[in-house]
């Protein structure tokens, strides 16, 4: 089976379009962040969520595998107006929290998938402990982590608790706003401290890169086989076909 996981399309329709029309996969995994970019009309943003939802839709009556859709911090703003991030656009904030709010309901839209036969954690930014222990009522174990999905909206805000920044390079960060630098350290460890692997977006790089623990590795397939890594980070999509 082909999954197929592209992070961040900040309205880029016809990038997306190309690479799903190409790979022709059974599952996709969009990390999330459709809304805000810096040169693109308010229509062709619309237009690409849009578009988006009607294959998300097609692909789940046409295909046998799932079409998954993650929230980002870029869409996180229009379904919360608690704050506002970087290129929120007031213009379409009304349609947007409209649209969003309704795939929530069909049970389309979610803050992390977990694959537990892979013993994989899909999110936008990741799932470090710390963020884990300082919001969640009980114990969160490797059984239950889909309660994430469950989690009141307010523990995914934005926070400088524990030194953070205004990035987000804080092991407080939720799950779409921790960057890098702070999850390789403090990823969320699993039952008997057996580190689940780890997919994310939110951090432009112009490839994938692939870390184990802290240290980050080569990506050719071997080294990737042989290091077994903990953390993939995904936000290439712009880039990855070109």
């Amino acid at each position: 089976m082909k999954r197929l996981i592209i992070g961040d399309i900040h309205g880029h329709w016809d990038n997306f379009k190309r690479i799903y029309d190409l790979e022709n996969p059974d599952e996709v995994i969009i990390l999330g962040d459709y809304f805000d970019n810096f040169h693109g009309s308010d229509e062709s943003i619309k237009r690409c969520f849009v578009d988006i939802t009607y294959l998300q839709k097609q692909h789940n009556i046409d295909k046998s595998g799932k079409f998954i859709m993650l929230i980002g911090n870029h869409d996180y703003h229009y379904l919360n107006w608690y704050e506002h991030y970087s290129g929120y656009r007031s213009s379409y904030a009304s349609w947007a929290k409209i649209q969003l709010n309704e795939l929530r309901k069909e049970k389309l839209l979610q803050y992390v998938y977990i694959d537990k036969i892979n013993k994989t954690i899909y999110s936008h930014a990741g799932v470090s402990n710390t963020w884990l222990k300082e919001n969640a009522k009980f114990d969160i174990n490797d059984d239950n982590l889909e309660f994430i999905n469950e989690m009141n909206d307010m523990t995914f805000k934005f926070t400088y608790k524990g030194g953070g920044d205004c990035y987000g390079n804080s092991w407080y960060s939720s799950p779409i706003w921790i960057r890098p630098e702070a999850l390789k350290l403090d990823m969320y460890a699993g039952d008997n401290n057996i580190k689940w692997v780890q997919i994310v977006g939110h951090t432009h790089y112009n490839n994938p890169q692939i870390f184990k623990n802290k240290f980050q590795i080569s990506n050719t397939q071997e080294e990737i086989d042989k290091n077994n890594p903990n953390l993939y980070i995904m936000d290439c999509m712009p880039n990855a076909y070109l």
